[in-house]
Order: structure tokens, then sequence, then C-alpha cells
């Protein structure tokens, strides 16, 4: 299968989750391509069978660079999946209560001829990081459902 993961991050937490993602994918003998949202533009993103979107939370909502990003992405073909993750941060053992970035980069994606497959959140503890303990795991269940979810 191919992979597309296209990314933004702030503090470097969100692009730790994509390349830690892309080096699973690959481990399960799969196709991955990653794209920095900012460095790319959304016309030229190829072909695949799986897009992930992944995005830090500005402001409640994903940054200026995604949300241009999302609304001039075009997929090659109708039915091509694609998964959502957002980096938020939080305090101690406070949850977010404002988790809207996903909801909104949905929203961006919609009528695109896509099929959601799956979402994820991950946390950073305060506002740089280091990203939460335990999100290897995360991550891999993450991994799972998605593939599961695609074939």
């Amino acid at each position: 299968m191919r992979i597309i993961i296209a990314y933004e991050s702030t503090h470097g937490n969100g692009r730790t989750l994509v390349e830690t993602l892309g080096d699973m994918m690959l481990e399960k003998g799969h196709r991955v391509d990653i794209f920095k949202v900012g460095d790319t533009n959304a016309g030229s993103i190829p072909d695949a069978d799986l897009y992930v979107f992944s995005s830090p939370t500005h402001l409640s909502g994903p940054p200026r660079s995604v949300k241009k990003f999302l609304k001039g992405f075009r997929p090659a073909r109708e039915g091509a999946c694609y998964a959502l993750m957002a980096t938020f941060w939080r305090t101690g053992d406070q949850e977010p209560t404002n988790l809207t970035t996903i909801p909104k980069m949905d929203r961006l994606l919609a009528g695109k001829g896509m099929r959601k497959v799956e979402e994820q959140p991950f946390f950073v503890q305060g506002v740089k990081g280091p990203l939460e303990e335990g999100y290897r795991e995360k991550l891999m269940d993450f991994a799972g459902r998605v593939l599961s979810s695609t074939g």
C-alpha cells in the first residue's frame, strides 16, 4: 500500500510522531512518503491508498499552513482513505478541554470523495513537549487500526 503522510510541526513533536509512524508502516512492508505541509504544495502530493494528515494545535485549531494545505488538497482518485492526528498540550494530569483540531481538519477534507478511517489525538507536556509517556504504544495501536480499516 502507498501511504502519504503530510504534517506540520512547531516544536518537533509532530515530526517525531510522523517519522515514527512512517517507520512502523515501512516495517509492515508499505511504501511511505512524508511531506512537511509548509514546504509542500498541496497540488503536488502524489496518488496514495492512504493519506495521514497531522497537525499541531494553535489557538484551538490547526495552524494557517495546515488549513491552506487541506483546502487545496485534492486526492488523485475517488475513495482514497485518510486518517487524522493532532497534538494537544496539557499541564500535569489535566485533560485538554478543547480538542477541536481534528474535527476542523475533517471539515476541511469533507466533500473531497475520500473515506476517513481513523483519528488520534496525542498529548505533549506543556507547550513545547515532550510527547506524553507511552506515545509509541499509542501510535502503534493507531497504525494497527488504520491498516485494518483500509485493507
